[in-house]
């Protein structure tokens, strides 16, 4: 009798791992620094998967430190106090709402599924604030469904094409980014290892300029392992003639990273 040996799938075919969001806990941190501001955060997102083509994906923890006109300052979401900046705690109280998304067959965040039960849900988080009316009129600015879906796609962009093309914020200012990609295989995960720069970047007065970056990606057979991103060039400030009044350095740093 002739021994059988099954093998998976994806091997047989030569098919690379899906980088969506699996199941669990993701760490998302980034660090800006520009001339007058060094900042970093750090979230932690629970993804819970409710089918190949969905997900739902809450912040359950906010932390940042940042440093601006020679001031450090600090938040904790476990830990508010009313000295707090009402934006910050207002940012985390939508991100904190379940949001049901709908992942593409690349695994990216695609789309909300139950755009107005998001919505409910961030009302009712900004409601148990109990912060003063000023503040809470200001929320519903923040209750942004193209918003929401901008951050997520963010971090979980999906499987990377061979020339790359998104759309990112870079130290507040948005970039088309355009990155070369190559896949590879590290032991059980597919990698794909990819550098570019900004097509373009900014709008009115301030623009990225000589922009470089660079990004990797990692799956395994759970989904999305960790995205990891950084960038490098120069934010200039024209004037309404279109004259450069003003060059600064800005770079960065962003890593996705699933908890064990």
């Amino acid at each position: 009798m002739r021994a059988t040996v099954f093998m998976p799938l994806a091997l047989l075919i030569g098919c690379a791992h899906r980088p969506a969001p699996a199941s669990g806990l993701y760490q998302i941190g980034a660090a800006t620094a520009s001339a007058d501001r060094v900042m970093s955060t750090l979230y932690t997102v629970s993804v819970k998967r409710d089918a190949f083509d969905a997900a739902t994906v809450r912040t359950v923890h906010t932390e940042g430190e940042w440093t601006e006109g020679g001031r450090d300052n600090r938040f904790d979401s476990d830990a508010q106090t009313g000295a707090d900046p009402w934006p910050l705690r207002l940012e985390h109280a939508v991100a904190s709402a379940p949001a049901a998304v709908r992942l593409s067959p690349e695994g990216a965040v695609t789309a909300l599924i139950d755009e107005q039960g998001w919505r409910d849900a961030a009302r009712d988080q900004i409601t148990a604030l109990d912060l003063p009316g000023a503040a809470s009129a200001a929320a519903e600015a923040l209750i942004d469904p193209e918003g929401l879906l901008r951050d997520l796609r963010r971090s979980f962009p999906g499987r990377p094409e061979a020339v790359w093309v998104r759309e990112e914020s870079l130290g507040g200012i948005t970039a088309a980014l355009e990155e070369a990609c190559t896949r590879s295989r590290e032991g059980r995960l597919t990698v794909w290892t990819c550098a570019g720069g900004a097509r373009e970047g900014g709008v009115g007065k301030a623009r990225l300029q000589e922009l470089t970056t660079w990004s990797i990606v990692r799956a395994d057979r759970r989904g999305l392992q960790s995205f990891e991103m950084g960038y490098e060039g120069d934010v200039v400030v024209l004037d309404a003639s279109g004259v450069v009044r003003l060059k600064n350095t800005l770079m960065g740093r962003r890593l996705v990273s699933r908890a064990p």
